[in-house]
């Protein structure tokens, strides 16, 4: 269902345009970030004991006001459509009430999820859970991991698709460093295992393992010409930037032999600036 949402979403227009337009993923850079380490550094007893207390008196505060604002909530609700019970709607944090009742949401509250039976969510449940797919969006599954399979065999990588919604994520091995790609909200993140523990899973690492973040961009890198989500160009490109990370790490960067030379020609880095006293290698 996400696959569809996503690939029935056009994303770009092109206009008054004298030729035809590149393929959209040639309109982005690959973008390289300076390495970022991620790791949650735990706060010490006492900054815990004070976040602590602070929470608390936050929550009091906020509870102090839900208490004095309850009868004016009432009062907006009742004002609204007919509801089964406005007790639960009065507790309900639901958008839908009470400002007045937005009618598109939830039918002004008349359909909110507080207002049904243990009964009817039961069977609101049982109906979700016995959902079955469109036969043609099972066929167009197949078909995408087909290619995303045939994509990682020509890249000689371990991957896979982690989750195949929001957010997107694709997590695997590249030239023995374990990594994922998360998109959501229009942009992703490449991040890797760090240094000390190449082989560990960075998705489900604790958040105290530190790993490190390489690349950055937009989704639209991951679109095909008609506009569609292709898995395969997302794991092409966060396999790019991936392998560029680490051939940079890895490189004996040149020196640069004049002011016109800025850039390593073995692996793209942008040099240190040229000065006439600096040694040249040959």
């Amino acid at each position: 269902m996400a696959s569809q949402q996503r690939n029935s979403i056009v994303r770009f227009k092109r206009e008054n345009s004298q030729q035809r337009p590149l393929p959209l993923r040639h309109h982005f850079a690959v973008a390289l970030i300076s390495p970022k380490v991620r790791q949650l550094i735990k706060p010490s007893p006492e900054e815990e004991a004070t976040r602590t207390q602070q929470w608390k008196i936050e929550r009091a505060e906020r509870e102090q006001k839900q208490t004095a604002a309850r009868p004016h909530r009432r009062a907006a609700i009742e004002s609204g459509p007919l509801l089964r019970n406005i007790d639960t709607a009065v507790e309900c944090h639901c958008g839908c009430h009470p400002r007045p009742a937005d009618i598109e949401t939830h039918d002004g509250g008349i359909s909110c999820p507080c207002q049904l039976t243990q009964a009817e969510r039961q069977r609101t449940w049982s109906d979700f859970a016995a959902w079955e797919p469109d036969p043609e969006m099972v066929e167009e599954q197949h078909l995408h991991t087909v290619e995303f399979e045939a994509e990682v065999e020509r890249l000689g990588v371990e991957a896979s698709v982690l989750v195949d919604a929001a957010p997107f994520v694709i997590g695997g091995v590249v030239d023995r460093r374990a990594f994922y790609m998360r998109e959501r909200g229009g942009a992703y993140r490449v991040t890797i295992a760090h240094d000390d523990t190449p082989h560990d899973d960075p998705w489900t690492s604790k958040p105290e393992v530190p790993t490190i973040d390489i690349g950055a961009g937009s989704e639209s890198e991951f679109y095909n010409d008609d506009a569609t989500f292709s898995r395969s160009l997302a794991l092409r490109t966060t396999v790019q930037l991936i392998r560029s990370y680490l051939l940079r790490r890895d490189c004996q960067h040149e020196r640069p032999a004049d002011a016109t030379h800025q850039f390593c020609r073995k692996c793209g880095i942008q040099l240190p600036v040229y000065r006439a006293t600096d040694l040249i290698s040959a």
